[in-house]
């Protein structure tokens, strides 16, 4: 989808096993799920098991700026995703809200392993959320935004003080002691 041109909505849907180069040195990843611009509605939706050579091995939300409206990850998992910066979601621009979700098990080799933002994003907003168990080169490695600090409330985010940006106030930081995802037989 073009910049400005619309909205992409994915309801109880897997994205899973996908994979994203970085031919020609483009710096588009998403290995999962790449935007340009447009709205992103992921509900009660599964993003596991992608990888890109470049940002945002789950999901890369570029241009956002450019976007209709904000975008929502909300009832959703992204897990065991992997990319350069923004193992599981990097976002470039505009907004996007996190709403009942859970981030974990992503890896990076540059930052934000977990959740990655560059300085023209305008907000990121975390609610009910569990950001936990990613690395960046081994080192435990949730958020990376910067220089603006995370909205939002009621968030459990491990190791929070590794973060640039500044975490809401009721962030509680304790080990959520999540294990990978798994078929538990339900």
């Amino acid at each position: 989808i073009a910049p400005g041109q619309g909205t992409v909505s994915l309801e109880r849907t897997r994205v899973v096993g996908n994979s994203a180069g970085n031919e020609g040195g483009t710096d588009e990843g998403g290995g999962g799920i790449l935007s340009f611009g447009a709205t992103v509605n992921l509900m009660a939706s599964s993003v596991t098991g992608n990888t890109a050579g470049a940002d945002g091995g789950g999901l890369a939300l570029l241009y956002m700026e450019y976007a209709p409206t904000e975008s929502m990850i909300v009832n959703s998992t992204i897990s065991g995703n992997a990319g350069r910066e923004g193992g599981g979601v990097m976002v470039s621009g505009g907004r996007v809200r996190f709403s009942n979700s859970t981030v974990a098990f992503n890896e990076a080799t540059r930052r934000g392993a977990g959740i990655s933002s560059d300085s023209y994003t305008e907000r990121v907003e975390l609610t009910s959320s569990i950001v936990s168990a990613n690395s960046t080169n081994g080192q435990a490695n949730q958020v990376w935004l910067f220089p603006k600090a995370i909205a939002g409330s009621h968030n459990l985010i491990d190791n929070a003080g590794g973060a640039p940006a500044q975490m809401p106030a009721d962030t509680i930081t304790l080990d959520p002691q999540l294990l990978p995802l798994a078929d538990n037989g339900g």
